[in-house]
């Protein structure tokens, strides 16, 4: 079960550890790796969770069956936990093992408040409040690990937040059923290396990533 849950995961956050890390002159990627997994960690038990029948009922991931549906609620519950309990424990080996797991625990609980309001609410907004803050913390992380001082991580807190929303305006429109829109801007959002779109509003989703470019650079 632990095996099929983490298997086949886009990675985008562990890559913006690393990237964020690069970024701050951070040398020996080594360092960083077992943040960078911890995030992923906590980033799978999230889905699991999510994917379940009381949350977002969805019996599939990424075209395979979800694991609830694949292994029954329990122990994709179960499994859920034990990958949480992971994450935690590997960020307690950490030279600043303390002050990660209270950055990441933070990230967790914007993201179990947004998972709350999806709940109870049915608008497009509300994925943001559970998807931006893994990749807000994504990047701060990598900055910490790299020496940047707590002043410089917040602009690396805001360009992970903004990628975070980026990720999921498009997240969100990828499962639309119009190959013209998503044919319309594929090359400016592979520029990007972003996930290719579908988007029922293209020159917003067109000028949302310009702006984040410039932001970035």
């Amino acid at each position: 079960v632990l095996k099929y849950s983490l298997d086949g995961r886009k990675r985008y956050r562990p890559l913006l550890v690393l990237a964020s890390y690069k970024s701050c002159s951070g040398e020996n990627t080594k360092r960083v790796i077992p943040i960078a997994c911890s995030i992923e960690y906590v980033h799978t038990a999230s889905l699991l969770l999510d994917d379940l029948p009381c949350m977002d009922n969805s019996p599939t991931r990424r075209n395979k069956p979800s694991v609830y549906s694949k292994y029954g609620e329990a122990r994709a519950i179960l499994a859920g936990i034990h990958i949480l309990n992971l994450a935690y424990n590997l960020l307690s080996q950490q030279e600043q093992g303390k002050k990660l797991t209270e950055i990441l625990s933070c990230a967790v609980e914007k993201t179990i408040v947004g998972q709350l309001i999806d709940l109870k609410l049915d608008q497009a907004e509300n994925g943001l409040q559970k998807t931006y803050p893994l990749f807000s913390v994504s990047s701060r992380t990598g900055g910490l690990i790299a020496g940047v001082n707590d002043e410089c991580q917040i602009p690396l807190e805001n360009i992970g937040t903004e990628i975070g929303r980026a990720f999921q305006f498009i997240d969100d429109y990828e499962e639309s059923n119009n190959p013209d829109l998503k044919n319309e801007i594929a090359k400016h959002i592979s520029n990007a290396k972003l996930i290719l779109p579908s988007f029922s509003r293209p020159r917003f989703l067109e000028d949302y990533i310009s702006k984040l470019e410039e932001r970035i650079k």
